[in-house]
């Protein structure tokens, strides 16, 4: 007879098969997760009549990688930070791997290094081919992805750690998302930690809210541009922007957004027509909904007193990352109920990725991004060669890339389109009274 199981024995059975699926990371980790799954929940249906997914995950093979970054000159940090992630997830990895490796030895993995500060790009390509990679990952800066891209010589799939793009600056993992490139490989997929990704995340967030009217208060900050640029380009409503170029200009930029400026002129003509003096309260507009902050914590800490002066302490304040990185307690007190686009590898954890936060002192350092880019495109690749493995199977499993569904990750949720370029979704926290990221409930 088949088991019967209550409706909330088969929700919940079904919602962990979910997260051991989407959220354990890499394929190996996955493996793990869904077979620990079989065993909690055999008699549950997915496990009786398997998936593609859970029969495909029988047949992982861990991974030979490549990875070409900067090791030595002036970014030899920058790269030893996603060096460090990388790594963190391939010996993770092989802990899951030892088991098959007494019987088949192909099985055990190779994770190879490249520095890009030592030969040229397409030579370091060669190179990771003739030593048997399954998949190069990198380079890392802006112009020699593009290069990479453009010279590739070899047929093994490319991870670019970078977008391709024509007009910023060569900054590291920090580009917008308007290729340069028409046409790259089939398999060459691009993946960065780009500001962008932060303001398509708040578009999307404000719509789920009813949002329309948006007052952007922006720094002078390169960041602050792309992630204006990014937000206008997808946001449908009309957008008020204060701009500054200092902090003591923080108020006035406020006052002459919200309307208290005119509302001042207002009064002055008032009088002068009167002939007298007149009891005065300014107004501030009504018809804002929210309030983007594209500020530092310090502009920050300034804008939260000019927003009170102004009669806006009201609306709800949304940052992103650049607001509170590295900063340390005592001023995020400050910004007690701001909203913040942030890294889920800061609070929401898993095992591997709270143990990294904590041995690499991730929270108070400034390349916590580029662990969390090395952690993941670790993960990804583990994904795409098994894609790639299974791609002529008669019933060819969904990775969990593929939209709709996304790889839930350290830097965000993670989905590749078909130009091969992976999309990036954060999470919103708040910030509270402790000045600690309250991170939202996950279904």
């Amino acid at each position: 007879n088949e088991p019967v199981l209550s409706t909330d024995q088969l929700s919940t059975g079904w919602f962990s098969l979910r997260d051991a699926y989407l959220s354990a990371g890499s394929v190996q980790a996955s493996q793990f997760a869904v077979s620990r799954w079989l065993e909690t929940f055999s008699r549950h249906p997915a496990a009786r009549y398997p998936v593609p997914e859970i029969i495909a995950l029988k047949e992982v093979d861990a991974p030979k990688l490549a990875v070409l970054l900067p090791l030595t000159g002036k970014l030899a940090d920058v790269g030893g930070a996603v060096r460090d992630g990388i790594m963190s997830g391939f010996y993770t990895d092989l802990r899951y791997s030892r088991p098959r490796q007494t019987t088949n030895a192909q099985n055990s993995g190779d994770l190879r290094f490249y520095d890009t500060e030592s030969a040229p790009v397409e030579e370091l390509l060669r190179q990771a081919e003739n030593n048997g990679a399954d998949i190069i990952v990198g380079p890392l800066l802006k112009n020699r992805a593009q290069e990479a891209a453009t010279v590739n010589p070899t047929d093994t799939p490319l991870l670019l750690l970078n977008y391709l793009e024509s007009s910023t600056a060569d900054d590291p993992a920090q580009d917008s998302s308007t290729s340069e490139i028409d046409e790259v490989g089939k398999e060459t997929f691009q993946f960065g930690t780009a500001i962008e990704a932060e303001a398509k995340t708040l578009v999307k967030h404000f719509k789920s809210e009813g949002f329309e009217r948006i007052l952007v208060i922006k720094g002078a900050h390169s960041w602050s541009d792309r992630a204006l640029a990014e937000f206008r380009k997808h946001w449908p409503y009309p957008i008020i922007v204060a701009k500054f170029n200092g902090i003591r200009n923080i108020t006035s930029a406020v006052g002459s957004a919200m309307g208290v400026s005119a509302s001042h002129g207002r009064k002055a003509d008032l009088a002068n027509l009167l002939g007298e003096e007149l009891t005065f309260l300014p107004r501030a507009r009504t018809d804002t909904d929210a309030v983007i902050a594209l500020t530092s914590t310090l502009e920050s800490e300034a804008l939260v007193a000019a927003l009170k002066f102004h009669f806006a302490d009201g609306l709800p304040v949304y940052a992103t990352s650049q607001t509170v990185r590295g900063s340390d307690l005592r001023a995020l007190r400050e910004l007690n109920e701001f909203k913040v686009t942030e890294l889920p590898i800061l609070f929401h954890p898993e095992l591997l990725e709270r143990q990294m936060t904590e041995l690499f002192r991730l929270r108070s350092g400034p390349l916590v991004e580029l662990y969390a880019l090395g952690l993941d495109a670790y993960r990804i690749t583990t994904w795409l060669l098994w894609q790639r493995k299974h791609a002529e199977s008669a019933e060819q499993p969904t990775i969990p890339l593929a939209p709709p569904v996304a790889l839930n990750a350290a830097t965000g949720r993670l989905k590749v389109n078909e130009d091969g370029r992976i999309d990036r979704e954060l999470d919103i926290a708040k910030i509270n009274t402790a000045g600690e990221l309250t991170p939202p409930k996950r279904l």
